[in-house]
């Protein structure tokens, strides 16, 4: 790569990498390009050229969330505006290889897997070396994001490649334990064959499958994408895969996420905030009758994926009754169960591995706050997904929802103009919340004016997940969707009665 010759105006957001538009409608982005990892850099004041005894302050790094299929750190989505207000940390947005073209794994050397990730990290690797110069201090790196974003937080904290480039982290509705969120290589190498073949290429051995796929075109890569997700019912198809093979150093997932915890040593890992928003499941509401058809046939696959494997036919039948009766009232899956089904695939796939997570977590010693986002702004019913929630006569915070809290967007959907109104105010304590952590490393703070009265204890106890609960008044509480983690410490008991150590 070519250095620049001459000062480059970097006041434009670059484009966005090659995506699969899972979520239209949800980010806005400056086109897309192959050529796309670029960092937006964020600093309330410019240091004086080399001058190395300015204040330096904190750095908040933020990871997109997407699927791993879509998104970037445009600031036409992700805007600034909300933490530069602060004038205490400098914040950081970036772009990661998404789709195809950062995920394909075939386990050989030629197709590792994991380009995406590994882009985090030289993005990280890059704010460790540069950052100063924007009056930022590589020591004090805080990485946080949402969704894929909030996975590819905690995969870095348990990632061997980016030990000692961040020192806390934030997990907004996403961990590292789902299905979702990592994959064994065996499943890795079927889906890139599969993608190979309807294409047409020649899926022999993997130099074939790659050699064919190099030639594609981009377009016919997210087609073929688009395929997938339709034959797996999901959008999440290329994701992080475990490196089972070590063909150089640089390996990022050496082995699954829950081995990874259970063998950090006490206290190694970072402070960690991590919580979920209180109606994840509203994220998927459909009005298309089949979906809840298709769904209510196939309920056994909300079982997590190591009971799947590690139970009997007739098991596996008693624990998705299980399911059935306790969300369902034991009745079929249709748009008169919405309820259900939204507090199902939120307990699946975000706050049951959430929960998992802190439990991990608090068993190191790791300081661990956890929150569950309870506020809804009402101009949300009029934006993506709440446009097929409020034709469906269903309210409440879905998955997604904190971000227009943090973040300013070119379509807000909160009432920000008026001082007083509860947008506002939630707004000014989660930035102060979060960029206290980072300045802190608690987010607690007895001296700002604005938090001062909030108290958010950390976990120190997994049975009993103490949280801060986000409404207009934050408040602290006990009661962490209780009935529903019960459930789901029921249905995952063979995880240790068959001591499985190996599985997702």
């Amino acid at each position: 790569m070519k250095p620049w010759a001459s000062v480059v105006m970097a006041i434009n957001d670059g484009p966005g990498c090659i995506q699969t538009d899972v979520f239209p409608g949800f980010i806005t982005l400056t086109g897309e390009s192959e050529d796309c990892l670029f960092v937006n850099v964020y600093t309330p004041q410019l240091p004086f050229p080399g001058n190395t005894n300015h204040p330096k302050l904190p750095v908040m790094v933020f990871i997109h969330g997407g699927a791993f299929l879509s998104g970037a750190g445009s600031s036409h989505t992700y805007g600034p505006e909300f933490f530069m207000a602060e004038k205490n940390i400098v914040l950081v947005s970036l772009n990661y290889r998404l789709g195809v073209l950062g995920f394909l794994s075939t386990g050989t050397e030629d197709a590792q897997g994991n380009v995406g990730m590994k882009d985090q990290v030289l993005a990280l690797k890059w704010v460790q070396k540069e950052i100063i110069n924007f009056g930022g201090d590589p020591s004090q790196v805080t990485i946080f994001g949402e969704s894929a974003g909030a996975g590819s937080v905690v995969l870095h904290m348990v990632s061997p490649m980016s030990k000692g480039l961040f020192h806390r982290a934030i997990a907004q509705s996403g961990t590292a334990l789902p299905e979702w969120a990592a994959i064994d290589a065996s499943v890795a190498v079927d889906r890139a064959t599969r993608i190979a073949k309807s294409l047409y290429c020649n899926t022999e051995n993997a130099t074939t499958i790659v050699n064919c796929l190099s030639r594609m075109s981009t377009s016919a890569l997210v087609q073929a994408t688009f395929s997938l997700i339709a034959e797996e019912k999901t959008v999440v198809v290329t994701v992080p895969v475990v490196e089972t093979a070590k063909f150089d150093e640089d390996v990022f997932l050496p082995d699954k996420p829950r081995n990874l915890f259970d063998n950090l040593e006490l206290s190694s890992s970072v402070p960690l905030i991590i919580g979920v928003n209180k109606d994840e499941g509203m994220f998927f509401l459909s009005e298309d009758d089949e979906m809840y058809e298709f769904f209510d046939q196939n309920l056994q696959h909300c079982l997590p994926l190591h009971v799947r494997k590690h139970s009997t036919p007739d098991q596996r039948e008693a624990l998705t009754q299980k399911i059935r009766q306790f969300y369902f009232n034991n009745e079929k899956v249709d748009k008169t169960k919405l309820k259900g089904f939204v507090d199902l695939l939120g307990d699946h796939l975000f706050i049951y591995p959430t929960v998992e997570t802190v439990r991990k977590l608090v068993e190191k010693k790791n300081y661990v706050y956890l929150y569950n986002f309870v506020h809804r702004a009402d101009r949300y019913k009029d934006f993506w997904p709440h446009e097929v929630s409020t034709n469906l006569g269903y309210t409440g915070v879905s998955h997604g929802e904190e971000l227009a809290f943090l973040f300013y967007s070119d379509r807000p959907v909160q009432n920000l103009t008026d001082t007083n109104s509860d947008d506002y105010k939630t707004m000014k304590k989660m930035v102060k919340l979060w960029t206290t952590f980072a300045r802190l490393g608690t987010p607690v703070s007895s001296t700002d004016d604005t938090i001062k009265n909030i108290q958010w204890p950390k976990v120190t106890n997994s049975k009993d997940l103490v949280h801060l609960e986000m409404d207009t008044n934050f408040r602290v509480s006990h009661d962490f969707f209780k009935e529903r983690v019960a459930l789901w410490d029921q249905l995952t008991a063979l995880d240790s009665s068959t001591a499985v150590k190996d599985e997702f």
